[in-house]
């Protein structure tokens, strides 16, 4: 009512007065008895209009703020390979325990390797270090103070962004503190060797191999490459002044089917401290044959491109193009056929589809005879119509024949297509459900189903080249489109029979990387039965490592691999309550890329300094460190204050005078018979 609670309690008082006084003055009784009656209505009308106006007074208080001061530790296999865990638990424990720097600063210790986790213990063996990850949720956390960072780490980072670009976006100063040796010792280290998953036999298949040299001027280096402990390839690499990074590229021979492991070695310098990157391991599934697809379209298309060549990269599957006339009668030659726009004149390789039971890939759009497709199959159906329109697609929760990323299909530019519904009369999978103006059409913009022993599938839009190009531009990589349609068109190749316990994972994985195998389990109907229980068994020549539930995830249930030793292994899965059994293999290969490093970045780590306005700090500095912090006046204990509402008269306090009031002029109406 008021905002002033003097005009509060200055109402209340006239109030109560002119209640009082009305009340009693007329009465016959004495004076001093109409008078005390009258304090005593006051005081009751007075205290119920306090509680009924209920004012309230402001109150200061001050309370002391610590600055906060984040300590990034990196908890990563590189600072044990380096020697340097010791030191940095030392270090660690000397900041914790810092009597003055606690006093003055809010501390809080995070550990970091792939992931940020605020620090428990350490035990440096996490598989990669990203140090821009954790930076970022530092920046987040303490977003709304200015507190500095202190990150303990020897600088290399293994994966992310690179932390000296994110620098500029840090609002605060970021006191890097050196682990490990600067010195600049000659090393000579592959970088990266990039080959084909899969080739198939009496092929050869190309391998890329990236080296360099550093703490050296020039050197002249034998490279071999090794499979099955023989030497099958041998080449002479010289690194020029000037020239300290090579590219080399080779191809070699698939003379053996199965999963071929492959070791890259450099000879090692004469001075060199650090030969474990001068070797890594690469491996090949060699298939007995390749897959062809044939491709058929009478028409130009930028989407034959991109169709082609996602199908092709990084694929043992090889795609065809021809023309109608050129696929007459030769359909039956190849593992998928894909027609593209299908017009009247397909009408005879249609039937050649349906006749011979192929695997087939429709892909129609606002060019598609729908009076022809209408008619020579009964599978799925559509109203032909001279009008288009743009459609957009989205990710069926429910899909679940084959893994792939979610590209985030909704976000995609749109496709072309034919106005109207596509209605499919068979039971089917829908990929993609359709979306036009962001609305859900109720139909499928993609889906997949199975006709007798044949594989089938319709794609109802033309366009799918902007999805590709999207995608790069946004991820600057085509890898995630290309491994999508790759998984299409591998499941409608493969002639496999659905099993009720489905089991998705790769022959082979590198060793600290963050992969899964993921299992799935069908009823007898072959719907997915998420409550499954599912336990695998994984064993290393013969012996058995353990025995574990599978966790569920979505729609699937997994296990991560990342902690396995390099070797091969096998695995059991076996649902408990039906006693079904998959059974497979994989291979881990060794590879820890955080041993690949011989001395702190300390280059970087200066970089990330000066742009966020720190300093470089080594173990012997930290004393030197903590006097600075304490002595610096942005970072000093802040008086922050706290202003809190608080009732003028405390409630219990009114509430007892107000019922002593009533109850003693009531008594006392009683007692000179005014009731």
């Amino acid at each position: 009512m008021f905002q002033n609670p003097i005009l509060h309690i200055i109402t209340a008082s006239a109030v109560a007065a002119a209640l009082a006084y009305f009340m009693y003055y007329r009465s016959q009784k004495s004076l001093k008895t109409r008078a005390l009656l009258g304090i005593l209505r006051f005081i009751s009308v007075f205290i119920l209009l306090l509680l009924l106006f209920n004012p309230k007074i402001k109150k200061k208080t001050y309370e002391s703020v610590k600055t906060g001061l984040p300590i990034l530790i990196d908890n990563s296999s590189s600072i044990a390979y380096l020697g340097e865990e010791t030191e940095v638990l030392k270090t660690y424990d000397f900041l914790k325990n810092h009597e003055k720097l606690n006093e003055h600063f809010d501390l809080s210790f995070f550990r970091f390797g792939s992931e940020i986790n605020v620090l428990d213990s350490l035990d440096f063996s996490e598989g990669q270090t990203q140090i821009t990850t954790a930076l970022e949720a530092i920046e987040q956390m303490y977003k709304d103070t200015d507190a500095p960072i202190l990150l303990l780490t020897d600088g290399n980072q293994t994966s992310g962004r690179d932390y000296t670009y994110y620098a500029t976006q840090l609002q605060r100063e970021v006191y890097p503190m050196v682990i490990g040796d600067t010195t600049n010792y000659p090393d000579l280290r592959i970088d990266k060797v990039t080959a084909n998953r899969f080739s198939y036999l009496h092929n050869d298949f190309p391998v890329e191999i990236h080296s360099s040299l550093q703490g050296a001027k020039e050197a002249t280096i034998e490279m071999q490459i090794v499979h099955n402990g023989q030497v099958i390839h041998k080449q002479t690499l010289e690194f020029l002044d000037g020239n300290t990074s090579l590219f080399t590229q080779i191809h070699l021979p698939a003379n053996h089917l199965g999963l071929q492991t492959y070791d890259v070695r450099l000879k090692n310098l004469n001075s060199e401290k650090n030969t474990e990157n001068n070797s890594q391991n690469f491996a090949v599934d060699v298939l007995d044959s390749s897959g062809k697809i044939v491709l058929v379209s009478d028409m130009p298309h930028p989407d034959i491109g991109a169709i082609k060549r996602s199908v092709e990269v990084n694929s043992f599957l090889e795609v065809e193009h021809l023309s109608v006339e050129e696929a007459k009668g030769k359909l039956g030659e190849y593992n998928l056929v894909i027609l593209f726009q299908p017009a009247q004149h397909y009408d005879t390789l249609v039937r050649e589809i349906e006749e011979q039971e192929l695997h087939v890939l429709y892909i129609t759009g606002k060019h598609a005879n729908w009076d022809m497709l209408n008619q020579q199959q009964e599978v799925f159906k559509k109203r032909a119509s001279i009008h288009s329109d743009a459609v957009q697609g989205e990710l069926d929760p429910t899909f679940d024949l084959f893994l792939f990323e979610n590209i985030s299909f909704a976000q995609l530019p749109p496709l072309e297509t034919q106005f109207g519904m596509l209605e499919i009369n068979l039971p089917h999978n829908s990929v993609l459900e359709q979306f036009v103006s962001g609305q859900r059409s109720g139909t499928s913009l993609m889906a997949i189903y199975e006709e007798n022993s044949a594989k089938r599938a319709i794609l109802d839009a033309e366009g799918i080249w902007r999805w590709r190009a999207a995608i790069y531009e946004r991820e600057k990589s085509f890898q995630n489109f290309d491994s999508f349609f790759q998984a299409l068109v591998q499941y409608l190749v493969s002639t496999q029979q659905k099993k009720r316990l489905q089991v998705h994972f790769e022959n082979f994985y590198y060793q600290n990387t963050n992969v899964k195998l993921r299992a799935q389990y069908f009823d007898s109907n072959f719907q997915l039965n998420r409550n499954a229980n599912l336990d695998i068994q994984i064993s290393k020549k013969d012996s058995l490592i353990g025995k574990t539930p599978l966790i569920p995830s979505g729609l699937y249930q997994e296990i991560g691999l990342e902690n396995l030793e390099a070797g091969h292994y096998s695995f059991t899965i076996t649902e408990a309550n039906s006693g079904e059994k998959a059974k497979g293999s994989f291979e881990i290969l060794a590879y820890d890329i955080e041993q690949k490093f011989t001395r702190a970045n300390i280059e970087d780590l200066q970089k990330l300094a000066k742009i966020t306005d720190g300093s470089v700090l080594f173990f012997s500095d930290i004393e030197r460190f903590i006097e600075e912090l304490l002595e610096n006046k942005k970072y000093q204990i802040k008086e922050r204050e706290i202003v809190k509402e608080e009732p003028l008269v405390s409630y219990t306090f009114l509430l007892a005078i107000l019922l002593t009031s009533l109850a003693i002029e009531w008594f006392l109406r009683k007692y000179h018979g005014m009731l």
